[in-house]
This record gives structure tokens, sequence and C-alpha cells, in this order.
């Protein structure tokens, strides 16, 4: 009897585990494009963008963006699940950008083994971010 109940489970665990393309996330340096959507969800969203370089390393992250509207560098610790990676900055920044364009806060993330995709929502700003990086 134990067995006829074992097994129905056991198939659906190994089921529900083919197909998945999520890797676990490795250390090291990602290079690519970052979004940030303004008004998000209003019919007057506008998009800025620019190139960036994320480094994980056991010591936490650091984050060079390359467009005029961000901070220089930011970087810190940083944590991750399954499915999100939280970032949190330590750095001392000057006002002299918009300091929520810095990476902080938690971030869905999706890593096939080469691509990182990070996303987040931010209602309080409406904003969307979304980075598109692949592996160094």
């Amino acid at each position: 009897m134990r067995n006829q109940v074992l097994f129905p489970i056991c198939f659906l665990l190994i089921l529900g585990c083919e197909g998945s393309s999520s890797k676990k996330l490795e250390l090291g340096s990602y290079s690519g494009e970052y979004k940030v959507l303004h008004n998000y969800g209003a019919s007057a969203e506008s998009w800025n963008s620019g190139r960036t370089t994320l480094t994980i390393d056991e010591n936490g992250y650091n984050l060079l963006e390359t467009a005029y509207i961000t901070p220089p560098f930011s970087g810190g610790r940083c944590d991750w699940s399954e499915t999100t990676i939280s970032f949190q900055d330590t750095i001392v920044h000057t006002t002299e950008f918009d300091l929520t364009l810095i990476i902080d806060g938690s971030y869905d993330y999706a890593y096939d083994g080469s691509r990182l995709e990070l996303s987040q929502t931010d209602p309080v700003h409406d904003r969307k971010y979304t980075y598109n990086l692949t592996k160094d």
C-alpha cells in the first residue's frame, strides 16, 4: 500500500523537475543592457537604458553602469535563492543623480547558464527595472 502512494508522488516530483531551464546562479561577471521604464502602467511610459556590467563574487556584488543617468558604481552584499536575488547597496553616493536608479532590493531572476535576466517592479516610484546580461 505504501508503495502505491509513494510511486505517484515520486513520479510527480520527477516530472515537475523535467524541462526546467533554470540553473544555479554562478559567481562571475555579467555584461549587457538595463532598462528602466518610467510611469509604469501609464499611457506616457518612457524608457531609459544603457550598458552595464554586474560582478558577483564571494564578497558580494558591484555594478558599473555606463550611462549618464546612473551612478558610476554601486556595490555591497547580495544573497539569492532559486528565483530572487537581493542586493544591498553599501556604497556612499552623492546626490548628483536619481538615487532610485541604484540597484538595490529584491529582483526576480532567471539564469540559463549564460544569460542572466533580472527584473523588479517599483510601484512606489512607478518604475520597472530589467537587466538582460550575458556571462563574460
